[in-house]
């Protein structure tokens, strides 16, 4: 996976440095060294009552719509733990730029702490 690759070329671990989870929780996920912290979305869940609503909404289409909120849930796997280092921003900063070189999008850049301005 790109993003942990760009990481450990930056010098830093997962997860001994920073953590790095998915949202999709998909097979590839789980496998060997990967093993990718996730949230699985509840998908076959959320298949199946479409389906049911839908033939219920089929046979009787005067019946009333409903909302249904599966719960996601954490898997936690090898790519999360407690930070056992602390990486300066300097680090992080350039993790982050070299996963949206390898095509790699993160939900955002890591901002500046007060104490990692102090330490950089």
């Amino acid at each position: 996976m790109g993003v942990l690759e760009a990481f450990t070329e930056a010098g830093l671990s997962v997860p001994g440095d920073i953590s790095v989870a998915g949202y999709d929780n998909t097979t590839f996920a789980a496998f060997g060294p990967l093993s990718l912290t996730s949230v699985d979305q509840a998908g076959t869940e959320i298949g199946r009552n479409a389906a049911r609503l839908l033939l219920e909404r089929i046979a009787d289409r005067r019946k009333t719509s409903v909302q249904v909120k599966p719960s996601p849930s954490l898997v936690p796997r090898r790519t999360t733990a407690p930070p056992r280092s602390r990486a300066t921003h300097r680090d992080l900063e350039a993790a982050f730029n070299r996963s949206v070189e390898c095509g790699f999008h993160l939900l955002e850049a890591p901002s500046r702490r007060t104490d990692d301005a102090k330490s950089s």
